[in-house]
């Protein structure tokens, strides 16, 4: 592996990437050192704001390793890496309780503590995001609520937008801190630092260039030491009126001595940041998942989202070890190296060196940029994020959505990202349940009158009648998606209603082919379907259930209730069995009602005259083809065309009856009778197989013998498709 990446970086040497990496890393380094200066601000805030620099220096070798490591390893050329700011702005809660816990602490004990915070949080982050890139769980983290995650990243924009308004004037913001905010002195330090922000997200809304932050940086810096000059104020009289950051602390200077000094951590203090840790570390895996889909849009370039987490797994780990903050990719700033054709890991490996040298030459360079101009930068960050998960995606989204997205953003404000957290997704899961249960899980519900709800059974006349005169006693009812206790028991208060009805169900048919699960809570609800039927009589069929939903049925169902309960394979059987209840419902009424028994004879006997009249013109019909058809018997049981043969042409049934079944399984999809005429698969593989279920006998016309028949008989052949067209139209669907 290090073979090929040294070939690699060889390679890309002697070739023209190699003046484009010299080009744009310098200037990508550059864009790297300013933010990170600003978020340090708002991490060290505060009783740390001595240790700005300090922190200032700790999310630079932060920098450095990530981008270091990225540009080595990441399956992303030209990829450049820093800690998120999402994941800083989280950590700025930390400081802020870290700041007040140790107060009366040295200020070693303070930054000792705060760097080891950051750097279990990044190890934890390495660690979370190496398991979900080898176990390829990445894409599971797509099922956050998206309005949660929305109100989390506005709550974000929320806490860096303050940050950046206290690291400006100094002070905490809050409702009775408000008078001394508006005082003038104060004003001439935010005022200006609030017009840089909101100047450069007002031109970055209408024209979007990643040189606009860092020219905007340095003109401006420019112009607050011309006016400086002007005044007459000194670089100490400026720190003095809080316009530059001043020199920090002295004592331990990190990375030389930084692991020797985990003895001064206040272990206790880093236990009670356990929960807002782990925010941090969910904070990362959302910004990581975000970041990478955002690279990937912007470049077209396809990237393994698992394979991505394992190389941020490393980089975390890596930046853990350095005690500094967790992040990974800065979509704006790998998409600029992939758009100015720095497409080579040379690219981030010059944009380390300008971190690296800036870490060892000019820490003092960042003294020099105006606090206002660093805290602008954050705020206009904050007010980028309320603007685009608070505000803009108002119009995205339902109106129900959008208020846990301000709920979240609220709760955050007042409280903080756990609660926050917390409390969106108690919002999410409630909604959800709400619409969960509103969605019907009755796909369809019918009665067995008409004969399109019978089964494919070919059945005897009188049998035909006596279904189509009781059909209604039959409710079915097709289920689809997940049975929870949201939906379960208003399916179950609908049946119940149904079970009133006059007559009363015979038999209910739930049909299970489209669900995908159910909880106990609705197999209580399905117990308690039938606990209510028995006692009317009524049947329940249970068809196609999957063999856990029945399990766990079963388990809720006692032995008493499970007389009258049936389970049939598919949906078909399950109206089968329906109808085996209704004939033997019939039997009943039949023996108590002799007028019900005559009127079915006599629509039988109708019936039966009036199939005498098709089978007397079917055997004319046959009479005629013979001449041009093949005659075929078959025996009970015997194969008429199996599955993966190419029978071709048109079978007339003149005796007998055949079954269709489908697949490996054999699932019966219909019965046809003598006089029935259907036309044999003609494709190259038919998954279906034609069977005899008695004796039967047919006549077989294959394509030949219709040619010959149209061209020497047209009217022959034009009362065969007649035939064809009536029985098409009486057969079961």
């Amino acid at each position: 592996m290090v073979r090929s990446l040294l070939a690699e970086l060889k390679a890309d040497a002697g070739s023209s990437k190699l003046p484009a990496a010299l080009t744009v890393g310098p200037l990508l380094g550059i864009l790297l050192v300013v933010p990170m200066s600003s978020f340090a601000l708002v991490v060290f805030s505060g009783p740390l704001a001595p240790l700005a620099l300090q922190g200032a220096v700790l999310l630079l070798v932060g920098t450095l390793v990530m981008t270091l490591v990225s540009a080595l390893t990441s399956p992303f050329k030209g990829a450049i890496a820093a800690p998120f700011p999402m994941a800083l702005a989280a950590l700025a809660t930390i400081g802020v309780a870290v700041g007040a816990a140790l107060a009366d602490e040295s200020s070693d004990v303070q930054f000792t503590t705060m760097a080891a915070i950051m750097g279990f949080t990044s190890l934890a982050a390495g660690a979370s995001l190496l398991i979900a890139g080898r176990f390829r769980l990445a894409n599971y983290l797509r099922f956050l609520p998206y309005p949660v995650v929305a109100g989390f990243l506005a709550g974000i924009g929320w806490v860096l937008a303050v940050g950046g308004l206290e690291t400006m004037a100094g002070i905490r913001v809050s409702w009775g801190a408000l008078p001394e905010f508006f005082d003038l002195d104060l004003v001439r330090n935010w005022g200006p630092g609030v017009a840089f922000g909101a100047g450069v997200f007002l031109v970055l809304r209408r024209r979007s260039h990643f040189l606009i932050l860092p020219l905007s940086i340095v003109v401006c810096t420019a112009l607050y030491h011309a006016g400086m000059a002007a005044a007459g104020i000194s670089l100490d009289r400026a720190e003095t009126l809080g316009i530059l950051l001043g020199e920090g602390i002295s004592g331990s200077q990190w990375p030389l001595t930084y692991l020797g000094s985990l003895d001064r951590v206040d272990w206790g203090t880093v236990a009670t940041q356990v929960p807002a840790m782990a925010i941090v570390v969910v904070v990362t895996l959302v910004s990581a998942l975000t970041n990478t889909s955002g690279v990937e849009a912007s470049t077209g370039v396809e990237l393994d989202m698992n394979r991505e987490f394992s190389t941020a797994g490393v980089v975390n780990g890596a930046v853990g070890l350095a005690g500094s903050a967790p992040g990974h990719y800065v979509v704006s700033l790998s998409v600029a190296s992939h758009a100015t054709g720095a497409v080579t890991r040379l690219t981030g490996l010059v944009a380390a060196l300008v971190v690296l040298a800036v870490l060892v030459y000019g820490t003092g360079v960042i003294r020099l940029i105006p606090l206002p101009l660093l805290g602008g930068v954050v705020l206009y960050l904050g007010i980028d994020l309320l603007n685009s998960w608070a505000l803009r995606i108002y119009r995205q989204l339902p109106l129900v959505d959008w208020g846990i997205v301000i709920l979240v953003l609220v709760v955050v404000a007042a409280r903080g990202f756990v609660e926050g957290l917390g409390v969106g997704l108690i919002a999410a899961i409630f909604l959800f349940i709400i619409r969960f249960s509103r969605m019907d899980p009755v796909g369809e519900a019918i009665s067995g009158r008409g004969q399109h709800e019978q089964s494919t059974r070919n059945r005897p006349i009188p049998h035909r009648v006596i279904l189509r005169e009781l059909g209604d006693r039959v409710q079915s009812y097709r289920l689809h998606g997940f049975l929870f206790f949201g939906s379960a028991f208003p399916l179950a208060q609908r049946i119940k209603g149904a079970l009133k009805a006059d007559p009363r169900p015979s038999c209910i048919l739930l049909d299970f082919t489209g669900v995908s699960g159910c909880d106990v809570s609705a197999a209580t609800a399905l117990h308690s379907i039938i606990r209510a039927a028995h006692p009317q009589g009524t049947a329940v069929v249970l068809s196609a259930m999957p063999p856990g939903i029945r399990s766990t049925l079963l388990d809720v169902v006692p032995q008493a209730d499970r007389t009258r309960l049936h389970f049939e394979e598919d949906f078909d059987r399950g109206l089968e069995r329906c109808e085996e209840i209704l004939l033997a419902e019939w039997e009943r009424i039949r023996r108590g009602e002799s007028d019900a028994a005559g009127a079915i004879s006599e629509r039988s006997l109708a019936e039966i005259m009036r199939r005498l009249d098709v089978q007397a013109a079917v055997e004319d019909l046959a009479e005629r083809l013979a001449p041009y058809a093949d005659a075929r018997r078959y025996a009970e049981g015997e194969i008429v065309t199996r599955e993966g043969q190419r029978p071709e042409g048109m079978l007339l049934l003149l005796e007998g009856r055949l079954v269709f079944r489908k697949g490996a399984a054999g699932i019966r999809l219909q019965e046809r009778g003598a006089g029935d005429i259907f036309e044999l698969s003609t494709a190259e593989s038919s998954d279906l197989t034609v069977e005899a279920m008695e004796p039967s006998r047919a006549l077989i016309l294959t394509r030949i013998s219709l040619q010959r028949l149209e061209q020497k008989d047209p009217r022959l052949a034009l009362d065969l498709y007649r035939h064809l067209v009536n029985r098409m139209e009486a057969a079961p669907s």
